[in-house]
């Protein structure tokens, strides 16, 4: 191989990253600014209030025992025993875990996870988007304006999982590909046919997807299943093919059953003990906290300009 072409396979190896960095990078970079993080301690949390309340408790757990499902240092007399309360929000977990081995303060750690949340949101959307053919101007344009929705600066601290919505953006690719007729666990085969393929890359990255999805909060999971069912619809109308609807109702299988296996520890609770009322959601709720288009478009109340 000439020096030449050794530099071009090592570029178009190396491009993606070089410039998913630079996405990073520019999107860091536009947060610091609009934050003014020169002027922030981090070792002090952004929210205080709400669900923070809640999250930190859990974090600092985490980051220090490895476990939120009890914490020794609440609950006196005796120990907080959070086993009633389901959470199945163990990526975002692990990702402050891995944090937490770089810094021995568990509210740096808070605060990191939440700024890493827009630069990692900017280039999964990139990602994808480059997945459906967007040009790299495109994605990267795409991918910085998803991270800056005023949904995320909305959600903030207060609802922390909420704000961490970069593994959405692979479900949607999901139903993208089952909308055109690529369907995850099953190859096309001429002429113009499908077979089962559960080892196939396409069967893999899906798998990967709804694991990822499943781990990283109830609310974008069950949003994407529900997609997923007019994906499927979709997809068969189109092709004619029900394996479409089969395909979509697979990657649903997978998420259900990888929160339910979140769910496990609450659910073992709850059969010896019984649920905890304290809980219960209200109908107000849907409104107060649901997505709308006035968070997608309108300026963020309160904002730094």
């Amino acid at each position: 191989m000439s020096g030449s072409t050794a530099v071009a396979t090592l570029w178009r190896r190396a491009g993606p990253v070089v410039a998913y960095s630079a996405l990073a990078a520019a999107t860091t970079a536009v947060l610091c600014a609009g934050m003014r993080l020169d002027r922030v301690d981090l070792s002090a949390p952004f929210a205080y209030d709400s669900d923070a309340l809640l999250i930190l408790p859990l974090v600092k757990s985490f980051v220090e025992t490895g476990t939120h499902w009890h914490n020794d240092r609440l609950g006196a007399p005796g120990v907080q025993e959070l086993y009633d309360f389901p959470v199945i929000d163990h990526l975002h977990f692990a990702v402050l875990w891995a944090i937490g081995r770089f810094t021995p303060d568990a509210v740096v750690a808070f605060n990191l996870y939440y700024l890493a949340t827009y630069p990692l949101t900017a280039v999964t959307t990139a990602v994808v988007l480059r997945n459906l053919g967007a040009s790299a101007a495109a994605a990267a344009a795409g991918g910085t304006v998803y991270a800056f929705l005023p949904y995320h600066a909305l959600r903030g601290e207060d609802h922390y999982f909420l704000s961490a919505y970069y593994a959405v953006p692979f479900s949607v690719l999901l139903m993208v590909w089952v909308c055109q007729g690529r369907l995850p666990y099953f190859r096309r085969v001429p002429p113009g046919g499908y077979r089962l393929a559960l080892g196939s890359r396409d069967a893999l990255t899906a798998t990967g997807i709804s694991l990822a999805v499943a781990s990283s909060g109830a609310y974008y999971a069950f949003f994407s299943c529900a997609l997923l069912v007019a994906a499927g619809a979709y997809g068969w109308s189109k092709t004619g093919d029900r394996r479409a609807a089969v395909s979509a109702w697979a990657v649903i299988a997978v998420t259900v059953a990888g929160g339910l296996t979140h769910h496990l520890p609450a659910f073992a609770f709850q059969r010896d003990h019984g649920k905890n009322a304290a809980y219960a959601r209200v109908p107000a709720e849907a409104e107060h906290h649901g997505l709308k288009l006035a968070h997608l478009l309108l300026p963020v109340p309160g904002h730094q300009s």
